[in-house]
């Protein structure tokens, strides 16, 4: 499982490991937004892009964290059939204020 958000040297050669792969994704900043205080993220966003590109094809199954990621990947060329939507798990707080069931 390979976790997608930005670029780096590793995106590109991870396509190239001889296993099954899974593409996590969880989106990537607009390089537009950033620009104009923080350039070095804004061009690791930039790069990322390009390399979301190049990395359509080496993945066997790509879960986006919601259906905007989704969309995101089908307008990079990745396969819909190979794109599941799982958003990140959410913690609900009242869950761990309750008292235990003793039966279990």
């Amino acid at each position: 499982m390979y976790h997608m958000c930005i670029g780096t040297p590793l995106n590109e050669s991870i396509c190239h490991y001889p296993c099954r792969k899974v593409l996590v994704y969880h989106n990537i900043t607009p390089p537009q937004m950033l620009a104009s205080y923080e350039p070095v993220i804004a061009n690791a966003c930039r790069e990322g892009l390009k390399q979301l590109l190049y990395m359509k094809n080496y993945f066997d199954v790509c879960l986006a964290m919601s259906e905007f990621n989704k969309q995101d990947l089908i307008r990079y060329g990745y396969p819909k059939e190979r794109i599941t939507v799982m958003p990140p798990y959410r913690i609900v707080e009242e869950q761990y204020q309750k008292e235990p069931d003793k039966k279990h």
